[in-house]
């Protein structure tokens, strides 16, 4: 039987290239229609601050799994660069 954190690892590997390959192709349509250089990991820390600062824009589409709105205190917009 194939351990639980093989999958785990893997999901989270997987996600994380996706992820890192929405913000690529965002920032090289950028770069070609409107001439703005950047890299992935710049635009998702813009996003993320973008988002913290307008929560109160968001907060109300951000739901818990019974389908309740989050408040302020359960939900955090941060990104941590990978090392």
């Amino acid at each position: 039987m194939i351990p639980f954190e093989f999958f785990f690892f893997f999901f989270v590997d997987v996600f994380a290239s996706v992820v890192a390959s929405l913000y690529n192709a965002v920032a090289d349509q950028l770069r070609l229609k409107s001439n703005v250089e950047t890299n992935h990991l710049t635009l998702r820390s813009q996003v993320a601050s973008y988002l913290k600062d307008h929560r109160d824009d968001y907060l109300p589409f951000m739901t818990n799994d019974d389908g309740d709105m989050l408040d302020h205190g359960q939900i955090s917009f941060s990104f941590k660069p990978p090392k």
